[in-house]
């Protein structure tokens, strides 16, 4: 449980530092290669998909403390709600690698 409430609250931090713009965050390659407003809009399309993929991590942390579901319907329910906002992230993402 504790596990996955740090990795969601890692998650909210990079969300956050994408928020913000932070340099330290965007590999050296895509620095060099992308202007500043196209870094900064990069990292703007990274915040929502970071957002919520801490706060599924945070609340499945305590969903699994409280011993409801069996491993399966768990993981079942993991994918399910995992899935989407994964699709969402590369989709946004995706838009910035076309050249």
């Amino acid at each position: 449980m504790f596990s996955q409430i740090l990795l969601g609250l890692a998650f909210i931090f990079f969300a956050y530092e994408h928020h913000q713009g932070r340099e330290w965050i965007i590999n050296n390659k895509l620095k060099n290669a992308w202007s500043l407003e196209k870094r900064h809009a990069y990292q703007k399309s990274l915040v929502t998909p970071y957002a919520l993929l801490g706060i599924l991590f945070i609340l499945m942390g305590f969903v699994e403390s409280l011993n409801v579901f069996s491993v399966t319907e768990y993981v079942v329910l993991y994918s399910v709600l995992a899935i989407p906002i994964l699709g969402y992230s590369f989709l946004k993402a995706r838009t910035f690698f076309k050249d």
